[in-house]
């Protein structure tokens, strides 16, 4: 009796050992595309960041060429006499 319990064990365990492979195929592919997804996502993120501080630097620079102009003595802020 000891010897066919034992058998019926070892059959059992190739089954659940077949199963087992097969979640850990299903979870290694969820994972993998789950990392996918993070990494695009974070892809996307850190390019609409590049493009807004792009944006900013592009502001700047003409903010500072603005200063430097109405700092310049030959300079004539026009918006100013319209307005009057």
């Amino acid at each position: 009796m000891e010897l066919v319990n034992s058998r019926n064990q070892v059959i059992h365990l190739e089954n659940y050992e077949d199963k087992w492979n097969n979640v850990r195929e299903v979870v290694n592919k969820v994972l993998n595309d789950l990392q996918s997804l993070f990494v695009q996502a974070q892809d996307k993120a850190m390019r609409k960041w590049f493009d807004e501080v792009g944006k900013s630097m592009a502001d700047v620079e003409v903010k500072r060429t603005m200063k430097q102009l109405s700092d310049s003595p030959h300079y004539i802020d026009y918006s100013k006499k319209v307005m009057q």
